[in-house]
């Protein structure tokens, strides 16, 4: 029995021996290196390939041409990786990893899984890493770093990354982690124990720079655990922020207090519509997911407006904000307007009050032009399905003094303007309108009716044109339209008449239109095409019969017929333009009337050619031109 024993000791340490053995070759020959590679070729979930690998796995190690790839779509390729370590460290609990280098890496990333909601009432819980060995790296570098997800076909490139650490125990130091890429690069530092409530203390220095707004750069700390963690983060730039913050319950019910310091001397880098204008702000918000309080006060300044502040307060959780108050002030002059309601979340909805006073334009004069004393709005619903109304005092030198009111309806992407009334309290002034819109057709279908409408509606004795009836309708598309037009019109120089325009147009010219008015006693007929895209153009005819000035002005009756066109445009700013009075009969003062000629304008020369013009035994005849050179042959013949 005794030998026996002894027999099967002998056994047992040749195994052992045997085992060492084979573990050595593995490890400290480039034989065994590339057996165990071999292995790790065939037991491997993808494939795994290389070009060169030279060395031991007890190192040094190099490779080339590094490759793996999975049925997924996950791919990692590696043009150039080395390692150096201390094995021999392993007997003291300890992984040495002197030098670790890869470069040349490209990562193909694979197609995300569906994410799947978690238990409710099962909170996230982080677990409890216990470093079985010390672990010390010295240098750990990845270069050229090329990453691809999923369909993409740019990559996210970063130049560099250099990690030192070290890990003792529970705690995981990180002495250095630096992360360099083309729009910026992060060093981070500190201490982190993967256990219990993760205690930490780190360190974050980061640079940014952004194609159009410049270079950021910030700093800050986060210490704490995750049970309560204190945030501080200073950033400057185009525009500086000093954030400090409190977060407890990170991962079970995260809480927080917070405030942010946001500056800038010129907000214009962002946004050419506000240059020279500075920023100043405060925010502060408190709680939790469940409920959460938000405060804050922002200044500015624009060319416009001059000095604005908004001081807001709100409250709220997940599934809605309740905003108590926001009202943005006018600094220097005097105007506000106050906004609260409630935001639903999920689903998306709002329900909106909001006033105003003392608004104005132009805002920054001591007399402004056109005034809003007081007004009001609601918004109940979606951006997809709302109600909207408007009411609103309007008061101007030349407005006087008028009441608007507007309700509104939005279904998808039809727009319904139930009711536009705009109506004077000193005078018989009313307009009405209503219509329909669809944002995505681009159609319209709009009318409107008024009452003793007249300019200027207040200020003077006798209005410049006014009109005490009138309708008028709009149909189609914003890219052909048609409108018709029915109104009474006269003024202090404009005679009294019935006047009818009809016509259809696009977004860029009237295709054609008529206009009929009848007044003096006779009909006045014009028609045509005129556009303004792309450049300013006209093709007009007039024709009148029957018309006795007599009826506005008695010292000069008659009854005349006339007919003339005109035709041109804009070209650089400059008239190109034909007049043309292709007849000209009738009876003026008793007199007998004839008249005909043609006019044009070109390259800031007028020619006259034909003009002749007869009242009785007197006339008026016209040629030649005006311009760089006067070469003009008038006649006019008086008994």
């Amino acid at each position: 029995m005794a030998r026996l024993l002894k027999w099967l000791g002998g056994l047992l340490l040749l195994i052992l021996l045997l085992v060492i053995g084979l573990l050595g070759y593995a490890v400290t020959t480039e034989s065994g290196l590339q057996q165990l590679l071999s292995l790790g070729q065939r037991f491997a979930p993808g494939e795994l390939s290389w070009q060169r690998a030279d060395g031991q796995l007890s190192g040094p190690l190099d490779l080339a041409g590094l490759g793996y790839r999975q049925a997924d779509g996950l791919s990692i390729q590696v043009d150039q990786a080395a390692l150096r370590w201390q094995p021999s460290a392993l007997f003291s609990r300890n992984l040495a990893i002197q030098r670790l280098s890869l470069s040349g890496v490209e990562i193909h990333l694979p197609r995300g899984e569906e994410k799947k909601e978690a238990a409710p009432g099962q909170p996230l819980v982080l677990p409890d890493i216990h470093l079985p060995i010390d672990i010390s790296i010295d240098e750990l570098d990845l270069e050229d770093i090329r990453i691809y997800p999923w369909g993409a076909e740019k990559p996210i490139v970063v130049q560099k990354v250099s990690l030192s650490a070290l890990g003792e125990g529970d705690s995981l130091q990180l002495v250095n982690l630096d992360v360099r890429a083309p729009e910026g690069e992060v060093h981070l530092a500190g201490t982190v124990e993967p256990v219990g409530s993760y205690p930490l203390d780190l360190q974050l220095n980061w640079r940014f720079r952004h194609a159009e707004f410049g270079e950021f750069k910030g700093s800050g700390t986060a210490d704490g655990d995750l049970k309560k963690m204190h945030l501080k983060q200073e950033v400057a730039g185009a525009i500086s922020a000093d954030l400090t913050a409190e977060v407890t319950d990170v991962i079970s019910q995260p809480g927080w207090d917070v405030k942010l310091e946001l500056s800038a001397e010129n907000l214009g880098v962002f946004s050419p519509a506000l240059q020279e204008s500075p920023l100043q702000a405060s925010i502060t918000s408190k709680g939790s997911l469940q409920q959460f309080t938000a405060s804050g006060h922002i200044a500015t300044a624009v060319e416009q407006t001059g000095a604005v502040a908004l001081d807001f307060l709100a409250q709220g959780n997940t599934r809605a904000i309740e905003i108590e108050k926001a009202v943005l002030k006018l600094v220097d002059e005097p105007g506000e307007i106050a906004l609260a309601g409630k935001v639903d979340l999920q689903p998306l909805g709002l329900s909106l009050k909001g006033n105003w006073r003392e608004l104005g334009w132009p805002v920054k004069s001591k007399k402004r032009e056109y005034r809003l004393p007081k007004g009001r709005l609601t918004f109940n619903g979606d951006p997809k399905d709302f109600t909207a109304s408007v009411s609103t005092n309007l008061e101007g030198d030349q407005l006087g003094k008028l009441r608007l009111k507007l309700d509104a309806q939005g279904k998808g992407d039809q727009l319904r303007l139930s009711a536009l009334d705009l109506t004077s309290p000193d005078s018989k002034l009313r307009l009405q309108a209503s219509g329909e819109f669809d944002v995505k057709q681009k159609t319209v279908a709009a009318k409107g009716h008024w009452e003793s409408i007249r300019w200027p509606l207040a200020g003077v004795s006798q209005p410049l044109v006014e009109s005490p009836k009138g309708a008028f309708t709009v149909g189609g598309k914003l890219d052909d339209y048609r409108f018709k037009l029915a109104a009474d019109a006269r003024g202090k120089d404009i005679p009294e008449g019935e006047w009818k325009l009809t016509g259809k147009g696009t977004d860029r010219d009237l295709a054609g239109f008529k206009l009929t008015g009848k007044l003096l006693d006779g009909v006045l007929n014009a028609s045509g095409k005129a556009a303004w895209k792309p450049s300013a153009t006209w093709d007009v005819s007039l024709d009148g019969q029957g018309l006795n000035p007599g009826v506005k002005w008695p010292e000069v009756p008659g009854k005349i017929n006339l007919s003339l066109m005109s035709k041109g445009g804009l070209v650089d700013g400059k008239p190109d333009l034909i007049a043309k009075v292709d007849s000209l009969r009738g009876e003026f003062r008793g007199q007998r009337l004839r008249g005909s000629g043609e006019i044009t304008v070109k390259n800031d020369t007028l020619k006259v050619h034909g003009v002749k013009l007869t009242g009785g035994t007197a006339s008026l005849t016209a040629n030649g031109e005006l311009g760089d050179r006067w070469d003009l042959d008038w006649r006019l013949k008086v008994p």
